[in-house]
């Protein structure tokens, strides 16, 4: 808009006001140029193997004027804490969706093209997501019922909103009624505040198993979206329901869900028996809690024509009666969790080699704050030489992990500095690293659907 303030400089102005039509015309330019102008999504990356970390002091986060940046981000989500999880009375007193009632999904729709996805939402992708360029979907569509979101996600090119209306309710899936993303797809829930996808298998069989989303197709987002399964903390049940699971596809963004009560994973990346598995995912600002399991990164260790697997984790906060995989990280070699919170867990990280059998595995850990594991005192563990697993696995440790007087058990869990073992995954992209001692509170602010930056 600087055209517009030097063609009316107060030296013309005066000129201009001389006439009724120019005073109107100068206030229309004055209001145009007080407006904001969308400009298109771009990125600049760093090069491959030359990363840039960005130290944020200790003590910093509280007292910052509210901004763009962690610690302005932070000082906000502090002052402000966050209200958006419910209570199991509330959830049980919210009101499903009467499907009856609904409009056809195309009287819901509204399309365009260019501008479908939230320039706000792509302007914070990061990590290896952002390496991989996603997107996600361009053609803006309001959904209401469930057969209107199952039909426009696998549709493709989709940027899905779940409808303001439907804020505070939830719609049931059973058994067959998994979500599965067309290519270049959104799910975007964050119009619908307190909205839920509840899961509901017909048994807790796995033959009646329930994936809650499924992404296999590629350039997909999962933005804002809160996943309610069967399982209930201590209760044994079999293997029915899993949040989010992706085998196949390049470039996910996994970002501010809610997960809870599932008997398999929560969120499951990749798959062990495949040489095209599931790679360029970013998951951050997860809030996954008493389910049996959370987070799995999983890989062959067969990157097609060198190309990097590709894992982020980051922001993510795990806590309550979760058994296992806070995260798993098995065959691949470059999975980059940073910024993470897990408490009050039945168990520890695990890195090794279980399904991928003899290939390596190399992962990266910083500032990552761990404490109050139940029933194992160990915060980060190495299973190799231990039961299933086998093959090699190497944990890289760096900055100022957290383990709260916690054991770090296990062979090759070395400073990522030590010159040991085939060396600590480099880093592409870009990151902030919060001090350790920040991340809990950090992290409890902004986790989870309908929250934080």
């Amino acid at each position: 808009m600087t055209v517009i303030h030097n063609l009316f400089s107060w030296n013309n102005m005066s000129t201009l006001l001389c006439t009724h039509q120019a005073s109107r015309f100068l206030l229309l330019a004055i209001a145009i140029s007080s407006m904001s102008v969308s400009v298109g999504h771009t990125q600049e990356l760093t090069p491959p193997g030359r990363p840039s970390i960005v130290l944020i002091p200790e003590g910093s986060l509280s007292g910052s004027t509210p901004g763009s940046s962690i610690e302005e981000q932070t000082a906000r989500a502090i002052e402000e804490p966050s209200t958006n999880e419910q209570t199991v009375e509330e959830q049980t007193n919210a009101q499903p969706i009467d499907s009856s009632s609904a409009q056809p999904l195309t009287s819901q729709a509204t399309t365009t093209e260019a501008g479908g996805n939230s320039d706000n939402l792509l302007d914070r992708i990061f990590g290896y997501a952002a390496e991989a360029r996603v997107t996600g979907g361009t053609k803006e569509v309001y959904v209401t019922t469930k057969e209107q979101l199952k039909s426009a996600l696998a549709a493709g090119g989709n940027y899905v909103k779940i409808d303001p209306s439907l804020a505070g309710s939830f719609i049931t899936l059973n058994t067959g009624d998994d979500l599965s993303f067309g290519e270049n797809t959104t799910l975007d829930g964050s119009e619908a505040p307190g909205f839920k996808i509840v899961l509901s298998p017909d048994s807790d069989s796995s033959s009646d198993k329930i994936h809650g989303i499924l992404l296999n197709r590629g350039n997909g987002i999962v933005h804002s979206i809160h996943l309610q399964g069967p399982y209930q903390a201590g209760t044994p049940r079999g293997n029915s329901a899993s949040g989010i699971f992706s085998r196949t596809g390049v470039g996910y963004w996994i970002d501010h869900v809610t997960i809870s009560g599932m008997d398999d994973d929560s969120i499951a990346i990749g798959d062990a028996e495949r040489s095209n598995t599931s790679r360029m995912v970013t998951v951050s600002y997860a809030h996954i809690y008493d389910s049996i399991k959370a987070i799995m990164f999983v890989h062959n260790g067969a990157n097609p024509q060198g190309n990097p697997t590709g894992y982020t984790g980051a922001y993510n906060h795990i806590e309550g009666y979760i058994a296992d995989r806070n995260p798993l990280v098995d065959g691949t070699q470059d999975v980059h969790w940073y910024n993470n919170y897990v408490n009050g867990t039945n168990r520890s990280a695990d890195v090794g080699k279980y399904y991928s059998g003899g290939n390596t595995t190399i992962a990266l850990f910083e500032n990552n704050f761990y404490e109050n594991q139940i029933t194992n005192s160990r915060a980060f563990h190495n299973p190799t030489s231990s039961g299933s697993w086998s093959g090699i696995a190497w944990l890289y440790l760096n900055g100022g992990n957290e383990t709260n007087g916690q054991s770090v058990t296990g062979p090759n869990i070395v400073n990522a500095n030590s010159g040991q073992g085939p060396g600590a995954p480099q880093i592409p992209y870009t990151y902030e690293l919060l001090p350790a001692s920040e991340v809990p509170r950090y992290v409890r602010a902004n986790a989870g659907a309908f929250t934080g930056p």
